[in-house]
């Protein structure tokens, strides 16, 4: 109901990011009740829990705390009597939080620093599992990302782009802004990072905003160009251009025949490919 609330007083609801709703903290206060009673290792193997996710394995959960499994298991126990986590009907060495509450309300309770050092303990175990087991890239991206600015930057950036492949293979397109823009992000904190491969970030996320919201995709689009024109060569300021005005059925934005244009001028005679493109769209 409270985020529903938020929902509908949204200045911007087509756009609004869903992730930035908040469970008001006196909800969280009346879930968190459940667990205060649990010891120091059942809350120690909880708090992991909730970092992972709703759904957790007790193998992933043992190579995180590098504890013995009956222990942990006890421990776990202990929260399935409390009904703070359950059994999974399909395997006994599974288990979820009971509600979605619960698993935020132990989630919430960690200070920024406890959880950015939880996320990076789950996304480097989970990275070193990726040759053994099947680990889904999301996990790996939501994990590294959300340990930022701490792990490996390099790792951050390439699992974000993963990520964006994978939401694109099921036509996740929303995801696949979401996931590029993370991948950024991770980038700017490398020192050296490449700048041609921060364009094809900006390139990509913003030829798959293009389609669904104009409102984000505009100061995209002039970040793009500024980058464009740094990087020199008509090669990058023709593909900056051609997002402005992408094909048949989206109206090109204003200003986008000049920019085309001067795309065109920038290319020599020898780009065959790309001066057709750019005279097409003119």
């Amino acid at each position: 109901t409270e985020l529903a609330r938020q929902l509908r007083q949204s200045e911007l609801p087509d756009d609004i990011d869903v992730a930035a709703l908040k469970i008001p903290d006196v909800v969280l206060d009346l879930v968190r009740q459940r667990v205060a009673d649990l010891d120091d290792a059942a809350r120690d193997a909880l708090t992991c829990a909730s970092v992972i996710g709703h759904r957790f394995s007790l193998p992933l959960l043992q190579a995180i705390l590098e504890r013995d499994a009956p222990d942990l298991m006890a421990s776990l126990d202990e929260a399935v009597a409390r009904e703070v986590v359950t059994p999974a009907r399909d395997s006994p060495t599974e288990f979820v939080f009971t509600h979605e509450l619960v698993r935020a309300a132990v989630y919430e309770a960690l200070a920024p620093a406890q959880r950015r050092s939880w996320h990076l303990r789950v996304a480097q175990t989970l990275d070193q599992r990726v040759a053994l087991f099947e680990v889904p890239t999301q996990d790996l991206a939501y994990h590294f990302r959300s340990a930022l600015p701490d792990g490996d930057l390099r790792k951050t950036v390439h699992y974000c782009i993963e990520a964006a492949n994978a939401a694109l293979r099921v036509y996740a397109y929303a995801d696949v802004v979401r996931s590029l823009q993370h991948a950024r992000q991770a980038l700017d904190l490398i020192p050296d990072a490449s700048p041609r491969l921060r364009f094809k970030l900006l390139l990509w996320q913003a030829h798959w905003l293009r389609g669904h919201s104009t409102h984000q995709f505009q100061p995209l689009a002039e970040q793009l160009l500024r980058l464009a024109r740094e990087l020199g060569g008509g090669d990058f300021l023709a593909q900056a251009a051609m997002v402005l005005d992408v094909s048949p059925g989206f109206p090109p934005l204003p200003g986008s025949t000049s920019i085309l244009e001067e795309a065109l001028a920038s290319l020599p005679e020898a780009a065959a490919f790309a001066r057709g493109a750019l005279l097409a769209r003119l």
